[in-house]
């Protein structure tokens, strides 16, 4: 949720394998300060510009095996380069990519969804100051080509949920914020996941993760888990550090 007042409310879940929950790790660079996986650059984060991004992955038809920009590269990217949603636009639309993502990019005043595919670069603008993604395409010149369909993923579920839960998920609190998440599989949507021990472990999903960034502060909150298990002592609060001086 974007406001007129310059204090952007924003928080996510990052779902992933209950296996991986090991690989989880913040790291922080001078201007840099992001939520990620070992050996994987960048994710989820703010720079010191005053911009932050939020990240989910899609699946495309354009998507394909060839040599592409990885999606996680132009998200480190945005965040190294970028102190503007123009500017990160600009920086997205220039990737030749093989598979597709979005990245949610957030100023003190403005935010956009960008729809990353091999087709194309799809934009996101907020509607009343909100702006909401799941794991499927809105724009509706990649949405024809979306892979991702009902019977493996609750992503259209947990869509329609979030758009009726936009007034509580623009709390000021930010453990009130998070708790908004608390949906399950039972509640119609499983926005907080739980992994189902009896399948496979590359079917299993779980949220990992719930994150909110404050750009205007350059700070990052993580609490290690999904939005059920959300206290206001839980967060783990992360700063970016100054920028370095350029030479």
């Amino acid at each position: 949720m974007v406001l007129a007042d310059g204090s952007p409310r924003t928080v996510q879940t990052w779902d992933w394998h209950d296996t991986l929950r090991a690989a989880m790790t913040v790291v922080s660079w001078p201007g840099v300060c992001t939520f990620t996986e070992a050996g994987v650059v960048g994710k989820i984060g703010v720079n010191s510009a005053g911009l932050g991004v939020h990240f989910n992955v899609l699946r495309h038809a354009s998507d394909h095996a060839d040599i592409g920009v990885p999606v996680h590269v132009v998200a480190r990217r945005i965040l190294d380069e970028a102190s503007t949603v123009e500017e990160a636009t600009d920086l997205a639309r220039s990737a030749r990519l093989s598979a597709s993502s979005v990245i949610t990019v957030v100023t003190a005043d403005r935010a956009r969804c960008l729809e990353l595919s091999p087709a194309g670069v799809g934009v996101i603008d907020p509607a009343d100051g909100v702006l909401w993604h799941a794991n499927h395409f809105l724009d509706a010149a990649l949405a024809p080509g979306e892979r991702t369909t009902e019977d493996v993923s609750t992503t259209f579920a947990r869509g329609s949920w979030l758009r009726a839960h936009t007034a509580e998920l623009g709390a000021a609190d930010l453990s009130a914020r998070a708790r908004a998440l608390c949906a399950h599989t039972e509640d119609g949507a499983a926005v907080c996941a739980h992994p189902d021990m009896s399948l496979p472990p590359h079917e299993r999903w779980e949220s990992l993760a719930t994150i909110s960034l404050d750009v205007v502060a350059g700070r990052l909150h993580v609490h290690t888990g999904g939005p059920c298990s959300v206290t206001p002592e839980s967060w783990q609060t992360f700063t970016v550090r100054p920028a370095a001086p350029a030479r």
